[in-house]
């Protein structure tokens, strides 16, 4: 009698957890999915600002000379290099430029926080550069990469000799060869360092509006690893947050009903949960790094619809969608489903992620009202519902 019950409680529970399994699947896919929507929408306004911004620069003072435009240009272009390293990775901070007559050229901000404020300034020659760094208290000092170790050296060396005989302006240098440096950061996130030759080939470009995501996107290599450290923190997140929700509720009810102990629910939920932030964080991961390699190669090539292609959110989709195949292959391989069985879900798969797709896209647009964090939370619900609405119009 004892050997059915423990039979028929075995089943139950078997037969729950497999309803519960796809719920939690699509919700994971359509979330993850979302954000990888809403990350990559944020990575291509940041751009978008940059190559604006730079382009500004240029022309706004192209009858100074070049000297004084690639200083402007230089100031632009390390926002612009310094915001995307941030949006990769996922952060709230940003670099801004400060109005002219301020306090500093630009400023780190996270909200309404200042964290960091500095002068970026390039002139001919590392003394020059160095003496207009003079003067600005404690704030970071910004100058060419091929003159910032002299700019120190120099620096060091007029703070020592004005030591005795006046001492304020050995303090000005002391602070330049303290403070000075070829980049801005906020000590974890650095813009690209400029040589004054290669600030004045952006300027030159900038002036002709050449300018291009790419002359702001970090190099491939580093692009990637940051999107996928950021994208699988991300993602594991979600997934843990999913999974403890619908694991929980699931295993809540078992437990109310009888089939498993308050031990035996809390280790499934356990499990079950670690499982879902593992599944969410390969997939955050796997996302992202489609998502910027697709706005990678679509700066290199010349192709007007492959640029469209690569450039929007299809790369992600597919790239998510396909680890949901990759399992049913899996499981096709192991004899746990038929051909027919492998092509009807991955059909489904290849529908539900376009589903997810066109909800985050609406979800984000529909609460951009409320700022960043509406889009995101658009684009998360977004890409649930329309995961799971595509997957019920499939099943009906």
């Amino acid at each position: 009698m004892k050997t059915n019950e423990s039979a028929e409680k075995k089943q139950t529970t078997q037969a729950s957890e497999k309803k519960a399994t796809p719920k939690k699947n699509t919700a994971l896919t359509g979330a993850v999915t979302g954000e990888n929507v809403h990350f990559q929408q944020t990575a291509q306004k940041t751009l978008d600002k940059g190559v604006a911004d730079i382009t500004k620069a240029a022309k706004t003072y192209s009858n100074n000379d070049p000297a004084s435009q690639a200083g402007f240009v230089a100031e632009a272009d390390h926002i612009a290099t310094f915001n995307i390293r941030k949006v990769l990775g996922r952060s709230k901070i940003r670099a801004e430029k400060t109005p002219n007559g301020t306090h500093g050229d630009y400023k780190i901000v996270k909200g309404k926080k200042i964290l960091v404020e500095g002068e970026i300034k390039y002139h001919g020659t590392a003394e020059k550069t160095e003496n207009a760094m003079r003067g600005y208290d404690g704030q970071q000092r910004v100058g060419p990469a091929d003159q910032s170790e002299e700019i120190i050296e120099i620096a060091k060396r007029k703070a020592m000799k004005n030591q005795t005989t006046r001492p304020d302006v050995s303090k000005e240098h002391g602070e330049v060869a303290s403070n000075a440096g070829d980049c801005i950061t906020d000590g974890k996130t650095k813009s690209t360092p400029r040589t004054s030759k290669e600030v004045k080939g952006q300027a030159k470009k900038a002036s002709k509006g050449d300018v291009s995501h790419k002359d702001i996107l970090p190099p491939f290599g580093e692009s990637v690893k940051i999107a996928a450290k950021s994208g699988a923190k991300t993602g594991g997140l979600i997934g843990g947050g999913i999974g403890l929700v619908t694991s929980g509720a699931s295993n809540t009810k078992a437990y109310r009903n009888g089939e498993k102990s308050g031990e035996e629910a809390m280790i499934d939920t356990a499990k079950e949960t670690a499982v879902a932030t593992v599944d969410g964080a390969v997939k955050g991961a796997v996302g992202s790094v489609a998502s910027v390699g697709g706005k990678q190669l679509a700066s290199r090539i010349t192709n007007r619809l492959g640029k469209k292609i690569l450039g929007g959110s299809g790369p992600a989709v597919v790239a998510i969608g396909a680890i949901e195949i990759g399992k049913h292959a899996v499981n096709l391989s192991r004899g746990k489903i038929d051909e027919n069985e492998f092509s009807e879900k991955s059909a489904t798969t290849v529908m539900t992620s376009g589903g997810a797709w066109a909800g985050a896209v609406a979800g984000a647009f529909a609460l951009s009202w409320l700022g960043p964090v509406g889009t995101t939370i658009g684009a998360i619900g977004g890409g649930i519902a329309g995961t799971m609405g595509m997957e019920a119009a499939l099943s009906a």
